[in-house]
């Protein structure tokens, strides 16, 4: 049933019925959906929340050579891209933190969900952005 009422329907038992159906009928269309994902499936992990560690700020990463390694390879490495989910956009990571173990599975599982995680690579190879420098190397 079509959705659009006039102003004089829309508080009618009707026009309820009628809105009522279409968002019983939208709701079925999106739960069939196969790669949906709703935001409460999305972890609420204590990976995220933990404070990432910054080893310089974005504008000293941006003055080092970098290179792309598998998202495997980057533990012990220092982000020279940002990372974030999108939609919204909010960062994950900025250039200049360290990216330790716990960041990678969060990443891979973002990934694995089929979420759009900028500053990942797309394909069976998951490769970022790191300095060619590890954090080891740099001074605080």
């Amino acid at each position: 049933a079509p959705l659009n009422t006039t102003s004089f329907e829309a508080y009618t038992k009707e026009g309820f019925d009628r809105l009522i159906d279409a968002l019983i009928d939208l709701d079925q269309t999106l739960s069939n959906q196969d790669k949906m994902i709703r935001f409460y499936e999305v972890p609420e992990s204590e990976h995220f929340l933990d404070k990432q560690e910054s080893i310089m700020s974005p504008g000293d990463a941006d003055s080092y050579l970098f290179e792309k390694v598998k998202l495997d390879e980057a533990e012990g490495r220092i982000a020279a891209d940002y990372i974030y989910l999108y939609p919204p956009g909010s960062p994950i990571i900025v250039p200049g933190e360290a990216i330790k173990g716990k960041l990678i599975l969060l990443l891979k599982q973002y990934c694995n969900m089929g979420l759009v995680v900028r500053g990942v690579s797309e394909g069976e190879d998951k490769e970022i952005y790191v300095l060619q420098k590890k954090f080891s190397e740099c001074k605080k």
